[in-house]
Order: C-alpha cells, then sequence, then structure tokens
C-alpha cells in the first residue's frame, strides 16, 4: 500500500514541481525519517529546488505539502 501510494504521490509532485518550478526531476528520492514521529516518508526536494531556484526550502516544502493535500489519498500530509 505505501509503495503505491509513494508511486502516486512521487507522479503527482514531479508534475507539480514541473509546472510550478520550472524545474524537471526524473524521480524523487524519498526516505524514512530517523523517528516515526517525524512520520513514515520524508522527501528532501525542497533543499535541492532551493538552490535551483533561490528560494528558502522552507517556502518550497509549505507550498509543497500544501499542493501534496489536495492529492486524493493524502489526508494528514503536511
Amino acid at each position: 500500500m505505501l509503495l503505491a501510494l509513494t508511486r502516486n504521490l512521487e507522479k503527482a509532485l514531479l508534475s507539480i514541481i514541473a509546472g510550478r518550478y520550472q524545474v524537471q526531476y526524473s524521480s524523487l528520492n524519498f526516505t524514512v525519517p530517523p523517528k516515526i514521529e517525524l512520520g513514515e516518508l520524508a522527501l528532501p526536494i525542497a533543499f535541492d529546488l532551493a538552490r535551483k531556484i533561490r528560494r528558502p526550502p522552507i517556502e518550497i516544502a509549505r507550498e509543497l505539502a500544501s499542493d501534496a493535500g489536495t492529492l486524493r489519498g493524502s489526508a494528514g500530509w503536511t
């Protein structure tokens, strides 16, 4: 189940990133946070995007989290 969700999320976020930031990625690198309190998945893409588009990573992360929150099956993602 988690694998299917990450695939769907990756596909959607790749499209969102390309449209919003005009940056193309072939894939996203999901990681597992060191503590479960931090969630089940992490996506450090905001740091790479911050370097490429010269914006604070926290702003990018908030925008992506907001966009991801509108995706089907994404209730509770932040």
